[in-house]
């Protein structure tokens, strides 16, 4: 039987329209990326965008509660996986998640740490935090305890340059991954590098954030009681010698026994002046005076406070010029010891944060014992 023209040509049309579309699937078969084998007798193919993981689904419900709900009869997952066959695993997207962190998360739950440590080598914060807080999100964060350590040990060396910014990512990885240690030295080198923007984080925080508002609200009240203890303890060797009897200013400058000559006077006196202006010239001289808590560190600040401990000021004040006597005041000024203990109360008062005492909540409550020391 002859067919019709006008048929032939419209079933050629189609065949060849049939025939496109064959080898655009076939290019899209060839051009998609294969998937990632975690596990080469997976049962299922993880997709996120671009990435594909096939991974066993049993590793996965061991690990996590989370998958294990997923992967169980109640969810579509589940189903879909019980459909499955070793040729044609289980397709799953999950496009909510980062891909390279789930990648990782995959090759640390089957145990490939070693494919998963190339990751890390290159100071990635970004990179740990996204795995942090996947592993959060799938109830896994003990299982990955062991390579996490290891990565954050790693980046210790990095955290003197590291920005503020990273820092406070840091500070996130070690609170969902419960690592006490670096908890408490980030929080502590956010605190000595702060120039206002623990403040900003404490305003601008929701309930989306990750880290708890206590944990901003803690830092920013040591960060100001810091700076009340400096610029109250800077003042007291001045208060010390201007706090004495009444005086009279022109005579301060005039009169001889104003003067301090024989160091018996105790009203305020040349000699008491000239130690004020020698101690605020050394201040000076070494960035303490004048300060301000928003555009200095407190860890410049105790380098200053070094800086001036360890210069003889002795001589530069006046000590030593003439004999030390008991009754004048400005030859027993001990500007040293006053500023060591200073010093030192900044120090204790610029301690890190312990997680167990910020966290007490979610850990179990008063009986938690703290993993760090602390006062």
């Amino acid at each position: 039987m002859e067919l019709n023209p006008a048929f032939a040509t419209n079933s050629d049309k189609f065949a060849r329209a049939a025939g496109d579309e064959d080898e655009h699937e076939t290019q899209a078969k060839v051009t998609k990326p294969p998937a990632t084998v975690v596990d080469k007798s997976g049962d299922v193919i993880l997709t996120l965008g671009d990435v594909s993981l096939l991974v066993s689904s049993k590793v996965l419900s061991v690990a996590s509660p989370v998958f294990r709900a997923m992967f169980g009869p109640h969810f579509q997952e589940g189903n879909m996986l019980s459909k499955s066959n070793p040729t044609a695993p289980a397709v799953i997207p999950l496009t909510d998640d980062e891909p390279l962190a789930m990648t990782i998360l995959c090759q640390i739950l089957h145990h490939q740490n070693e494919v998963s440590n190339e990751v890390f080598v290159a100071k990635n914060i970004p990179g740990l935090r996204n795995l942090a807080t996947v592993s959060d999100k799938y109830n896994c964060v003990g299982a990955v305890s062991f390579a996490t350590n290891t990565w954050i040990q790693a980046l210790e060396p990095f955290e003197a340059q590291a920005s503020q910014h990273d820092l406070f990512h840091l500070l996130e990885v070690a609170y969902i991954l419960d690592h006490p240690v670096q908890f408490e030295r980030v929080s502590k080198r956010i605190l000595m590098n702060d120039v206002g923007g623990i403040l900003e984080r404490m305003i601008g925080w929701t309930t989306d954030d990750i880290l708890p508002i206590k944990v901003y609200g803690e830092l920013e009240k040591r960060r100001r009681n810091i700076y009340t203890e400096l610029f109250k303890g800077l003042q007291d060797p001045i208060a010390n010698l201007v706090g004495k009897n009444e005086y009279e200013p022109t005579k301060t400058l005039q009169d001889k026994q104003y003067g301090c000559l024989n160091h018996t006077w105790d009203k305020f006196n040349l000699h008491d002046a000239l130690q004020i202006s020698a101690y605020l010239r050394e201040l000076k001289r070494v960035n303490l005076w004048p300060f301000d808590p928003q555009k200095q560190k407190l860890d410049s600040l105790i380098q200053a406070f070094n800086n001036f401990e360890h210069r003889d000021i002795s001589r530069f004040l006046g000590f030593g010029i003439f004999p030390k006597f008991t009754n004048c005041q400005a030859c027993i000024l001990d500007t040293r010891s006053q500023l060591a203990n200073l010093m030192e109360k900044i120090r204790k008062g610029g301690r890190g944060l312990c997680l167990d005492c910020i966290d007490k909540g979610r850990r179990g409550g008063d009986e938690v014992k703290c993993r760090v020391k602390h006062d």
